[in-house]
């Protein structure tokens, strides 16, 4: 078909969309993983979904009576913008019934219309919407969709509590945040005041960024009595995307305080402790006599859950490592950011589809390989940042994980960091690897007094560490040379700017000559001040 005038055409997966020239309406190149990744995790989900609903209308007649032909998803994408996203959904996903795409902008709007025409997309299959996200979302949570896709510019705070009611039983909602500066701890009040939760500026902050947007969604669900469980929590680059299921259960829903915790950061040497919100306790039930209307003990006591806040505090006043003082943070969500079944899932269903069915299809292979390696312990450590805090040489990450697994202890990569190491083994080990490392390699750090870093070295080591390299020291996923993390494709390729029109050159003059007299009248102003005094 002919490009109209004033557009210019996106070619991603099977769709070919237009685009005004004008930045009249929101479109990121860069986020093509985001929209690959999208594509595969709802084929997957809607292959146990359909799994799902086989067995349970098995199990209630005793036969296979369920119509394959009805099989597909409804699918919300609720900030739709140029409908790029709903139309390769519509011409890449096996099984989909209905798409709602929806954008409170009129120009988005009427793109979408133009692009559905432009892809020869059936017009049945795809319905453009114009309103407030949240407005739909709470509009047709009777309806309750398959899929819920958000993904706004900056943050998808405003939108959780809707689209929590808006997402079926067991339906997948995948949720984008590209406000990583407020979550990484650069601007706390904001992260507070959207999100419920105090983030921390520390050398976790990735993970943790993900952890604080899982507990806001679980907190939104649980006003409805429902909880989430995690399919696959991804950070990437400028932005995280976060796919998880939501489930309607008040019992289930008791459990979320004890899959909360604070986390605790030291100042000085960044040593993280972890304070669970609740716990679960076992108790033994007795039963009710009717007849007697009292409790009578049972010869095989039902096992039963008393749910309680946890002990505390778990952190002391000061740090045993450094004698730093701690800041606390959270809650955070602190069990399993995925599913290991389901990531395996996942990648069969990547590797079944033909390499050039995506874009991003070595990356995606590589980093959910990284995911699936990953341990569920929350936090990760980067060897660079231990070796700064003590101020020697950065210790190889092959020696650093060759004592932990010489030890005995769990460890893994983090598909957050390249540096980054996650373990089961505590901080007081991890420091006594970085004493004994700097002592063989005569690294005598910060000669400093006073500072964390000659506070740690200045302990004597009280555990033997082996560097002998291990087996399992370098992970599969590189050994095999896949394409683990994300390298800069292309110049100035971060968060694009909103949607606007641009400006002409003639504004762009003006605008420069009021931002360069702004700049002269500060530098005359400072002169002045300093001549005074």
């Amino acid at each position: 078909m002919q490009v109209p005038e004033g557009y210019s055409v996106i070619k991603e997966g099977k769709a070919c969309c237009l685009y005004p020239i004008e930045n009249q309406v929101f479109y990121n190149p860069v986020q093509e993983f985001n929209r690959d990744l999208s594509i595969a995790v709802i084929t997957t989900y809607e292959e146990i979904w359909f799994k799902e609903k086989l067995n349970s209308v098995k199990g209630e007649s005793g036969s296979l009576c369920l119509d394959k032909s009805r099989r597909g998803v409804i699918i919300l994408e609720g900030l739709a913008a140029t409908g790029l996203r709903s139309i390769r959904y519509a011409k890449e996903l096996p099984y989909v019934i209905k798409i709602y795409a929806n954008d409170c902008s009129k120009d988005a709007v009427d793109l979408i219309y133009k692009n559905i025409s432009f892809n020869e997309v059936d017009p049945e299959l795809i319905l453009p919407l114009q309103e407030d996200c949240s407005v739909c979302c709470l509009r047709n949570r009777d309806k309750r969709f398959h899929v819920v896709d958000l993904d706004p510019y900056g943050t998808p705070a405003p939108f959780l509590d809707a689209a929590v009611q808006a997402v079926a039983n067991g339906g997948l909602l995948m949720v984008t945040a590209t406000d990583l500066r407020v979550l990484c701890g650069d601007l706390l009040e904001v992260g507070y005041s959207k999100y419920g939760v105090m983030p921390l500026k520390c050398p976790q902050h990735k993970e943790l960024a993900l952890r604080l947007v899982l507990h806001a969604i679980e907190s939104h669900a649980n006003r409805y009595k429902r909880h989430i469980v995690p399919l696959l929590s991804v950070c990437a680059e400028f932005y995280i995307r976060l796919f998880v299921r939501v489930y309607y259960s008040p019992s289930k829903v008791k459990e979320s305080a004890s899959k909360q915790s604070y986390v605790y950061t030291c100042v000085g040497c960044h040593s993280c402790i972890l304070q669970p919100v609740g716990v679960i306790t076992p108790t033994q039930k007795g039963y009710l006599n009717q007849s007697l209307c009292v409790v009578t003990a049972l010869t095989h006591p039902i096992k039963g859950k008393k749910y309680q806040p946890a002990f505390g505090p778990t952190a002391p006043e000061k740090c045993e490592h450094c004698n730093g003082r701690f800041r606390m943070g959270g809650p955070v969500w602190s069990a399993c950011l995925h599913d290991t079944e389901f990531v395996g899932a996942l990648i069969s269903t990547i590797q079944r589809a033909k390499p050039s069915s995506f874009g991003t299809y070595k990356r995606m292979i590589g980093q959910l390989t990284v995911i699936q390696e990953e341990l569920s312990d929350p936090l990760y450590v980067i060897t660079s940042d231990l070796a700064k805090t003590l101020k020697t040489p950065v210790i190889s990450i092959l020696d650093f994980r060759s004592a932990l697994l010489n030890a005995g202890y769990n460890v893994s990569s983090s598909h957050c960091e390249p540096a980054a190491v996650k373990t089961n083994a505590p901080f007081d080990y991890i420091w006594d690897i970085m004493r004994l490392w700097a002592i063989s390699n005569k690294a005598h750090g910060n000669k400093k007094v006073d500072t964390p870093g000659r506070t740690i070295l200045q302990k004597e080591p009280t555990h033997t560490v082996n560097f002998d390299t291990h087996k399992d020291a370098n992970p599969k996923s590189r050994e095999e040379g896949l394409t683990r993390y994300q390298m800069n494709p292309r110049k100035n390729w971060g968060p694009r700017a909103r949607a606007g029109k641009k400006l002409t050159s003639d504004e762009e003059v003006k605008k420069r000559k009021i931002r360069k007299d702004k700049n002269d009248k500060r530098a005359c102003r400072a002169e002045e001040s300093h001549n005074s005094a």
